[in-house]
């Protein structure tokens, strides 16, 4: 449970999520880094999703938003382990995300997460129905997080 704290980041209080959960999805994303076609793919999924998408991606330089993205997987999969390295890294990117700078919509959260099951399915030759619920599990609080910061 994320709640609001005097200064401008919430605190973290939940417990960090289950550590098999935790390993299904480290495991699963390293399967699909062995893939090359793996953020292509995702990138294709995602900004077919919504014009909105697509609009947002318009000047974008793409390989170097394929770094930013396999950072911000990381990111996510250490915040829900409560990790600090996590957190930086998901206060950053929902500074970036927030209204006042980029202006990502919280409602393209749940496209973005759609895209990047489907691909995880995709390509996780040892995919699961229960690898994609831990997968889903696990970036709930980076995506939550981003979210309530939205507004700031």
């Amino acid at each position: 449970m994320v709640q609001r704290d005097v200064g401008y980041a919430p605190e973290v209080t939940a417990e960090p999520l289950d550590s098999a959960q935790i390993a299904l999805v480290d495991h699963s994303y390293g399967r699909c880094l062995l893939r090359p076609t793996f953020f292509a793919e995702f990138y294709e999924r995602f900004l077919t999703s919504s014009p909105a998408v697509a609009a947002k991606f318009r000047d974008t330089e793409m390989v170097r938003q394929q770094q930013i993205l396999r950072e911000s997987i990381a990111h996510m999969i250490l915040f829900a382990e409560g990790k600090a390295i996590g957190r930086v890294g998901v206060e950053r990117a929902a500074r970036a995300h927030s209204r006042k700078h980029l202006d990502i919509q919280p409602s393209l959260y749940e496209l973005w997460l759609s895209a990047l099951l489907t691909t995880v399915e995709r390509l996780d030759v040892e995919y699961t129905p229960e690898v994609g619920r831990a997968w889903r599990a696990v970036l709930a609080p980076g995506i939550a997080f981003f979210t309530d910061h939205y507004r700031e």
